[in-house]
């Protein structure tokens, strides 16, 4: 399975180009004309879904054909993750995903770690704070014994005992390992910040405390109840023909689906005025620093403006935050902004580091340059560049027919509507320098702005004033 990389998703937004098209705005006045960006083409932008099926157990299935090399791959979003964890059991979910491959009623952890070896596969499982992926690949020849293991880990997983024990103790000894790890503590000390009393304010693997908890009776409960293919979405892609397409559905079929429990609001955090948020830890050379402003949630129409805005404030090299703060001022190697947004609420983050004695300055200087955004706005040289980056990022981002599957699944899952990918272009020329101003009035606020910073104790005195700004 992949290591486990813990912290908040800072580039999980950026890295997807599933963007919301935002909803036609009105008619602006004439001085106000969009700023065209360089027109971009892509093949990838032509793909569509070869089938869209939504099976009988519930289960929805979007095909996509590509014959051009002698492989495919099976990839399977599950409406589950670290929000849906109970605040005493934190990583139940966690747990839950890492043991799909390690036992089923048919092979051990050993046996499908040789199978998938031997059939030169990979098999990939990804449990996120909101859902979680499943994926398998391989040639198109072998696909009888891929499909067969895939099936076993999703449908059969047996929860063993020691497998349980052993995982524990590796989580375990990653959550004190995450101590030696600035970044990483600095990470999660912004989260349980920000989601005080909320599932989300802990590492996704859970706590000492909360591993303790979890039994095997929870984890079966997990996954009885949320993996599910009527909470599931499955993209199938590659050189898959008529009998290949029917081997898989045939095995998907067979997943019995359940009632599911009703939609229950994300546990949000109580409302706390606190500004900063401080953790000090002794030998450390340099300070850690994290910024939140809070945002709008994936689906939000304003989505594709935020975007735009987060290119020029921090998201690209030449930002307003990197060209003042890391090349004028040179008080970092690097600082950088990145949009994290959920189902239900989102984050616009900065993070950076610097050196203990002059992190108060840095802190000075974020707290400028997001009053200066939200005085002055964008200009329009800066508007232009960003249509252009966004555009030339977004082939790229879909140039194989699996980023493509991807992004059909992840935009499913937001309630996002796929026409944005054939309209990409002509959504973004159209915002004029107007839209995003006004975006970055609505939605930016300084007065609930988060900081958390990690730091050598020597400067505790010099955060208090930063604290009462």
């Amino acid at each position: 399975m992949n290591s486990y990389l813990i912290g908040v998703s800072f580039l999980l937004s950026a890295a997807l180009i599933s963007c919301q098209t935002s909803k036609k705005e009105a008619m602006a006045p004439a001085v106000a004309a969009p700023i065209v960006a360089k027109p971009t083409s892509s093949t990838a932008l032509k793909l569509k879904p070869t089938k869209e099926l939504l099976l009988e157990n519930g289960l929805k299935v979007y095909i996509f054909r590509d014959l051009s090399l002698p492989r495919f791959s099976i990839n399977l979003l599950i409406k589950v993750g670290q929000k849906d964890d109970s605040l005493d059991k934190v990583g139940v979910n966690y747990l839950t995903a890492s043991l799909l491959e390690q036992g089923t009623s048919q092979y051990s952890a050993t046996q499908i770690a040789d199978k998938i070896a031997t059939l030169g596969s990979d098999l990939s499982i990804a449990p996120g704070e909101e859902y979680t992926i499943v994926s398998i690949d391989g040639l198109s020849m072998s696909v009888d014994a891929i499909v067969d293991v895939f099936g076993e880990v999703v449908f059969k997983p047996t929860f063993q005992n020691e497998e349980i024990a052993k995982l524990k103790k590796e989580f375990a000894a990653q959550l004190k390992k995450i101590q030696d790890d600035p970044s990483q503590m600095a990470d999660l000390g912004l989260s349980a910040f920000l989601h005080k009393g909320t599932s989300l304010a802990f590492p996704p693997i859970g706590t000492e405390a909360s591993l303790k908890k979890i039994g095997k009776s929870d984890l079966i409960k997990n996954y009885l109840a949320n993996y599910r293919p009527n909470n599931s979405i499955l993209s199938i892609v590659g050189n898959v023909s008529d009998e290949v397409e029917k081997k898989i559905l045939d095995r998907f079929k067979a997943w019995p689906s359940r009632p599911l429990k009703a939609s229950i609001a994300a546990a949000k955090p109580a409302a706390d005025t606190k500004k900063i948020e401080s953790q000090f830890k002794k030998g450390l050379v340099q300070s850690e620093i994290r910024v939140a402003l809070p945002m709008i949630p994936r689906k939000h129409p304003d989505y594709l403006k935020l975007r735009l805005i987060n290119e020029i404030f921090g998201g690209g090299f030449v930002s307003r935050l990197n060209s003042k703060i890391r090349d004028q001022l040179g008080l970092t190697y690097g600082i950088s902004s990145s949009l994290d947004l959920g189902l239900d609420s989102g984050y616009m983050y900065v993070s950076t580091f610097t050196k203990n004695e002059t992190t108060a300055q840095v802190l000075e200087q974020i707290n400028s340059e997001v009053t200066k955004l939200i005085n002055e706005g964008v200009t329009p040289k800066e508007l232009s560049s960003a249509k252009n980056m966004v555009l030339a990022q977004f082939p790229r981002a879909l140039e194989t027919v699996d980023r493509v599957a991807f992004n059909f699944m992840y935009l499913d899952f937001y309630g996002v509507g796929p026409s944005y990918l054939y309209d990409f272009q002509r959504s973004v020329d159209r915002l004029t320098l107007e839209d995003i101003n006004q975006a970055i009035k609505t939605h930016f606020n300084i007065d609930k702005m988060k900081i958390f910073v990690l730091a050598n104790p020597s400067i505790e005195k010099s955060l208090v004033g930063q604290a009462a700004k």
